[in-house]
């Protein structure tokens, strides 16, 4: 897992136990809550890439945010990645850029904008898979990867609720993710969450299930139809609540 303020990949077991943290950006983060949000990289998306290697990357929502890491997690190696080219490209498609999952579909990495934002846009961003993973070798990924953005409604909730993306994981040949119905007035402030979902993505969302309580999912795995999904309280110091079930 990454956290948004935090400088390191963390590892758990499947219970939740800690076992490790890798860090994937120098420096440490301010200890007060206001300035720790101004510096933070605001790690969102955690996308496996081929050959055992993830990618962590920024929500772009500010430019401080644009940043990345390649892990290869076998020799606990760590390679940043420049994504600002890419994400001033997604801001020309996006009034209100935040990103909030990546997972790979076939020859796509997908990424998932959460439309948070005034404009309440969600898309489901495609860039060439093949150019990604050149350009995580090179250390930079640049706009000429972007092949598509497509603005999506995600769902609302029985209350009336709307649900905006916030992780994505590989399922099939289709993609599973997370939304949550927060009520923040941008991509920076956060705000109380109305609950949360999970649904399954294809060109359009084809299957969605609302999860019980007002937890704001933002961190999902599948393995079949297996399902870890971790909630975001928004506030450091408290454990997240990491969950596991079955998908219908």
């Amino acid at each position: 897992m990454v956290a948004d303020d935090e400088h390191h990949l963390y590892s758990f077991t499947e219970r939740g136990a800690p076992v490790g943290a890798l860090r994937l950006f120098g420096g440490d983060l301010p200890e007060e809550p206001a300035a720790r949000k101004a510096a933070k990289p605001d790690l969102e998306c955690l996308a496996a890439l081929p050959g055992g290697r993830l990618l962590a990357l920024g929500s772009g929502s500010r430019p401080q945010r644009t940043r990345g890491a390649l892990v290869d997690v076998a020799a606990e190696r760590v390679q940043p990645v420049d994504c600002a080219e890419l994400y001033a490209a997604l801001g020309r498609e996006l009034a209100e850029l935040n990103l909030e999952g990546a997972a790979v579909r076939g020859e796509q990495l997908v990424l998932l904008q959460r439309g948070n934002g005034p404009s309440g846009v969600n898309a489901v961003i495609e860039l060439a898979l093949a150019g990604v993973l050149d350009g995580v070798a090179a250390g930079r990924l640049g706009g000429d990867l972007l092949r598509a953005v497509r603005p999506l409604e995600v769902g609302v909730l029985p209350g009336g609720q709307r649900l905006d993306f916030t992780d994505a994981s590989p399922h099939g040949d289709k993609i599973l993710f997370t939304a949550a119905a927060e009520s923040s007035p941008d991509t920076y402030l956060d705000g109380p969450c109305a609950g949360s979902a999970i649904g399954i993505l294809g060109q359009r969302v084809e299957a969605l299930w609302q999860v019980a309580g007002a937890a704001k999912l933002e961190g999902v795995h599948a393995a079949g139809r297996r399902v870890w999904v971790v909630a975001d309280g928004d506030v450091r110091g408290q454990p997240a609540p990491l969950y596991a079930g079955e998908l219908p």
